[in-house]
């Protein structure tokens, strides 16, 4: 750690904090909200560029909370489904309800430290103390678009289960979240909301992680296995560590499994939003039945949560029709909520012997069926496609890893292999016509005389 910047921890702020994962130049949105000592609650949603004068408003105020959103929006609002881009990975430390309320901050900052260590990942950028706990950040080195937010959202659970020693809050790890902006007060105690310490980069600014790695080291690993040459060799806590797809008993890791799972769920998601463009809107007669596919998309990418799921749905519903009586359908999504709910609770139905979510669940065809996807429609999809399709694509994606690596196409080689004989054979009998015997031209040639003979037979 550099001294030099943890010594001018008291001149950084809200500005300061919110440039390292909020660049100027972003065409996004970024929501600041306030509550004052009444308990009024206030969302400004505004460009990062323009975030700099806001803070500077509000962060001398010692009258009112301020949050500030650690995701970027496509739209003035702080929806999931609108989400563009993240550029942190955080916890909320709430260190007053744990075992470690009663520790100095030194210990506090000590216990970040060895937990970091103890799972082989990098320490937090920053860690700011929130006025009662802890905010604790991972500065990412590059944005990651909302594609990868099923990704992100793993790596947030694994973060939560790793810190609850320091009474992570399983429920503050959303990409929605706001978080305590540095400069401001905590009206729930009455202190100042600071940055207590920086990781310094080379650079001397806080220091930035890559994803991939942390995702890597935070992922399921299990002991690389030994080659059964090694076998009889004794085992060091040195053994390296990779990532299995599988366990002992060869069964695919349920986590994992879970993962491409919510990573279908949220691509199909952004299909379905997608078909929704290309129809400029879902018509009258679909819309109920395109808006359940949608949900339970959402519900199964693991992003949604019971209580913010209606409002999820919501926010894409106005994005399918504008007909105000269908967007006052309170009873549309009634029995769907309490699927979610059920869910999340990991409760279980049974269909056909087997145990499965209470979220309805689709194949592919099925969503293709139920919306009339057509094939021109499929062409500009990623997921909702044909088996057909599905298998064209593949072959594509396998040519040019093959062309990539050097190979080169059957056909191709063919030609090249017809165009070398019908060469040699021209050769054998040039040499042929100047009275050069077969066993001289295949020496001449270093063939065998069989071919030569072959050659002059086939003229």
């Amino acid at each position: 750690m550099s001294a030099s910047i943890n010594q001018q921890l008291s001149l950084f702020g809200g500005s300061d904090e919110a440039e390292l994962y909020h660049s100027a130049d972003s065409r996004s949105y970024v929501a600041i909200c306030t509550q004052d000592s009444a308990g009024k609650f206030h969302q400004w949603c505004v460009k990062p560029g323009a975030l700099a004068g806001h803070l500077a408003f509000l962060e001398p105020a010692d009258d009112m909370n301020v949050w500030i959103s650690q995701g970027e929006f496509s739209r003035p609002n702080r929806r999931i489904v609108n989400l563009t881009r993240m550029g942190v990975c955080f916890l909320d430390l709430d260190t007053y309800k744990c075992a470690a309320k009663a520790w100095t901050r030194e210990q506090v900052l000590a216990k970040i430290q060895s937990l970091c260590a103890a799972a082989g990942i990098p320490p937090p950028s920053l860690v700011i103390f929130s006025g009662q706990g802890y905010q604790i950040k991972w500065l990412l080195s590059s944005y990651l678009p909302r594609e990868a937010l099923v990704r992100w959202n793993v790596v947030q659970e694994q973060l939560v289960k790793l810190f609850e020693p320091l009474g992570a809050d399983p429920a503050a790890k959303d990409a929605a979240r706001i978080l305590r902006l540095v400069g401001t007060t905590n009206l729930k105690s009455g202190k100042r909301v600071e940055v207590v310490y920086a990781q310094s980069s080379p650079q001397g600014s806080p220091a930035a992680v890559d994803f991939e790695l942390l995702a890597k080291l935070l992922l399921p690993l299990d002991r690389q296995r030994k080659s059964a040459k090694s076998t009889s060799a004794k085992a060091t806590d040195n053994t390296p560590f990779e990532l299995v797809p599988n366990d002992a008993a060869g069964r695919k890791n349920s986590l994992l499994k879970g993962i491409n799972t919510r990573v279908l769920a949220w691509d199909r998601l952004h299909d379905l939003r997608k078909l929704a463009e290309l129809r400029g809107g879902i018509g009258e007669g679909m819309r109920n039945t395109y808006l359940l596919v949608v949900a339970c998309q959402m519900a199964l990418s693991g992003l949604i949560y019971p209580q913010n799921f209606r409002s999820e749905v919501r926010a894409l519903q106005s994005e399918i029709s504008n007909d105000p009586k269908w967007l006052r359908d309170r009873e549309l999504l009634g029995s769907l909520q309490a699927r979610v709910d059920a869910h999340y609770k990991r409760e279980k139905i049974e269909y056909n012997g087997r145990e499965l979510t209470p979220i309805y669940t689709y194949r592919t065809s099925t969503i293709i069926s139920l919306l009339a996807i057509t094939p021109d429609e499929q062409t500009q999809l990623k997921t909702l496609i044909s088996a057909g399709l599905a298998t064209e694509r593949n072959t594509v994606r396998e040519r040019t890893k093959r062309r990539a690596a050097g190979v080169v196409e059957r056909a191709e080689y063919l030609d090249k292999r017809k165009q070398a004989a019908a060469e040699r054979q021209a050769q054998i009998l040039a040499l042929h016509s100047q009275g050069l015997t077969a066993l001289q031209i295949a020496a001449h040639l270093e063939i065998t005389k069989r071919a030569v003979n072959m050659a002059i037979a086939s003229k």
